[in-house]
C-alpha cells in the first residue's frame, strides 16, 4: 500500500474534474472505456505477447503524466492528484482468456465483449490498493492465436474524456510497433482460473513530468451576464412538462445504481451509407444519430409522452492552447449542449420511427451543436462550475428528483493511426468500442459512439438497471437499427 501522503501532489483537482471525483467519492461508479480490436501477422505464444503489450505500456505511461496520477481527498472540498512512484503493469493488467470474442463480427462475441465492460463499469478505483492506477488494462485474447487481442482501457473520468481513450491508443499502437523490435521470452504458469501469470515483474516507473494544467487555468471560460441570469432562471424556475420522459427519478438505491451495457455495431456499408446522406442533407453523423435515436425513444413510449431531451458532448480541445493539448493529450476538456425533440400529432396516432425521423431536425441539431462550437468555450455551462458551491451536496440534493435529460450522445469520432502515410504497420486497430457506466445523477440512456479503423460506427448503451427497463431497451434499440436501415436504403 502506498502512503497519499509521500506520494508527489502534482495539483488540485480542477472544476471539471470535481465532477468525477464527487460522485465517486459518494460511491457511484464514473469511469469511461475504449476498447481497441489489435491484430498481428506475426503468430506469439502468451508470453512473447504479454511482453510487448507491458513494454507498451511503459512507453505510454512514460509520455502521458495523467497514467500515473491519481485523485487524492475525493471525498473533501480540496481534492488533489498526485503521482505514483510506479506502476506494476502486472496489478494494473488483466488476461481474459477467450475463445469467442475475438470476432467483431460475430453477436456472440460482441456480446462477450458487452459483458466484460458492464463489469467493468460496476466496478470503481476507489477502493482499490492506494498502489494502483486509476486506470486499468483488461487484455481478452485467443490462446490458440496470441496475435490477436482486445485492449479494454478503463480510466477513471477525472483522469481523461473519451477522445483521450483515442489518444491512449494511438500511442500504444505506436508502442507496440517499437516493442515488437526488442526480443525477449518470459516463462508463465497457469492460475487455477486458466489464465497465466508471468513469472517476471513488470514495474513502470513514472517520469516527474507536470500534470496538464486543467481546464480553467488554460482557458478563460468567460461568462457574459446574460447567459448567467438565464442560467439561474433555468435552474431556479425549471420548466418540466408533463409529457416530457426521462426515466424513473434519480435515487441512491443500490438496487437502482447497477450500470448496464450494450453496444450495436452498424456494417462498414451501413456506415458509410449513413455518412453519405448525412454529407449529402447538410448534416452530421451526431446530428443524424441524435435524431434516429429521439425517433426510436418516442416510437417505444406510451403515447402519454411526446417530448424527449438530449444532453451531447462536446470538445473544448480544439480552443485550448496547441502547444498545451492536442488531439494526442490526456485530460478532461469536454462541454455539452442540450436539445429538445417533440411529438406533435395525436395521441391516438399509432407511431412509426421512420415518421418521427426528420432531416431537417437533423440540420436544426447540427445548427444547435454549431452555435455551441463557434462559442469557442464562452458561456458554457463547465464556466459555471465556479459558482456551484459543494458538489457533494449538489450532488446528494438531486436525489429524488427527476432527471433532466432523457439520452446523452457522446461521439468521439474515427480512430486514426498515427502513423503518417502508408506505413506498413505489423500492429493493425480494427473495431473500436466505446463505453461509460451509466450516469446516476444524469441522463436516463446513454450513447457513445465511435468508428473504428474496420470503418463500423460502434454505439454503446448505457442505463441504469431498475431505472430503465431492460427489455424496453432491447426493444428501443432493434427499433433503431431498423430504423437505420430504413433510412438509408431510402436514400
Amino acid at each position: 500500500m502506498t502512503d497519499h501522503q509521500s506520494l508527489t501532489r502534482l495539483r488540485p483537482v480542477g472544476l471539471l474534474e470535481q465532477f468525477a471525483t464527487a460522485r465517486h467519492s459518494l460511491g457511484f461508479y464514473n469511469n469511461v472505456a475504449v476498447s481497441a480490436f489489435y491484430s498481428s501477422r506475426v503468430v506469439r505464444d502468451f508470453s512473447a505477447l504479454a511482453y510487448v503489450i507491458f513494454t507498451a505500456l511503459d512507453a505510454v505511461i512514460a509520455g502521458h503524466p495523467a497514467l500515473s496520477a491519481i485523485p487524492v481527498d475525493e471525498d473533501t472540498s480540496a481534492p488533489y492528484f498526485a503521482r505514483l512512484p510506479e506502476i506494476d503493469l502486472q496489478e494494473a493488467t488483466t488476461f481474459v482468456s477467450s475463445e469467442l470474442v475475438l470476432d467483431p463480427y460475430n453477436e456472440a462475441s460482441m456480446k462477450e465483449l458487452d459483458k466484460i465492460l458492464e463489469e467493468q463499469h460496476n466496478k470503481g478505483f476507489r477502493d482499490q490498493a492506494s498502489s494502483l492506477p486509476f486506470w486499468r488494462m483488461i487484455v481478452v485474447y485467443e490462446p490458440a492465436k496470441c496475435s490477436d487481442f482486445i485492449a479494454c482501457f478503463v480510466f477513471h473520468h477525472a483522469l481523461a474524456d473519451g477522445a483521450s481513450g483515442l489518444a491512449f491508443h494511438r500511442a500504444f499502437q505506436s508502442a507496440l510497433e517499437r516493442a515488437d523490435t526488442i526480443a525477449a521470452t518470459f516463462g508463465s504458469i497457469a492460475d487455477n482460473r486458466g489464465g497465466h501469470r508471468l513469472n517476471n515483474k513488470f514495474i513502470a516507473r513514472p517520469p516527474g513530468r507536470s500534470l496538464i494544467p486543467s481546464l480553467e487555468d488554460i482557458h478563460p471560460l468567460a461568462l457574459s451576464i446574460t447567459y448567467i441570469l438565464k442560467s439561474l432562471w433555468n435552474d431556479w424556475f425549471r420548466s418540466r412538462p408533463s409529457t416530457v420522459w426521462t426515466g424513473l427519478p434519480i435515487t441512491a438505491d443500490p438496487s437502482k445504481t447497477k450500470s448496464r451495457f450494450q453496444s450495436m455495431c452498424l456494417s462498414q456499408g451501413t456506415t458509410t451509407r449513413l455518412l453519405k446522406a448525412c454529407r449529402s442533407h447538410a448534416t452530421t453523423l451526431t446530428a443524424a444519430v441524435e435524431v434516429l435515436t429521439a425517433a426510436a425513444v418516442l416510437t417505444e413510449l406510451p403515447t402519454e409522452y411526446s417530448i424527449v431531451r438530449c444532453q451531447g458532448a462536446i470538445s473544448l480541445r480544439r480552443w485550448l492552447p496547441h502547444d498545451i493539448v492536442n488531439e494526442d493529450s490526456f485530460g478532461d476538456w469536454v462541454s455539452r449542449y442540450v436539445d429538445e425533440h417533440r411529438w406533435t400529432d395525436s395521441r391516438d396516432q399509432p407511431r412509426k420511427a421512420i415518421d418521427l425521423f426528420s432531416w431537417d431536425e437533423a440540420r436544426r441539431v447540427r445548427k444547435t451543436i454549431e452555435t455551441e462550437l463557434n462559442k469557442e468555450g464562452k458561456d458554457n455551462v463547465v464556466g459555471l462550475l465556479k459558482y456551484a458551491g459543494d458538489i457533494h451536496q449538489r450532488f446528494k440534493g438531486k436525489i429524488g428528483k427527476d432527471r433532466d435529460e432523457t439520452f446523452e450522445i457522446s461521439n468521439i469520432g474515427v480512430y486514426k493511426t498515427g502513423f503518417a502515410g502508408d506505413m506498413d504497420c505489423e500492429w493493425r486497430v480494427g473495431r473500436v468500442v466505446f463505453s461509460q457506466c451509466a450516469d446516476v445523477c444524469g441522463p436516463a440512456i446513454g450513447l457513445s459512439l465511435a468508428t473504428g479503423g474496420d470503418g463500423c460506427l460502434n454505439i454503446g448503451f448505457s442505463w441504469l438497471e431498475g431505472i430503465v427497463e431492460g427489455r424496453w431497451m432491447e426493444q428501443m434499440m432493434t427499433t433503431l437499427r431498423d430504423l437505420v436501415d430504413e433510412v438509408v436504403q431510402s436514400e
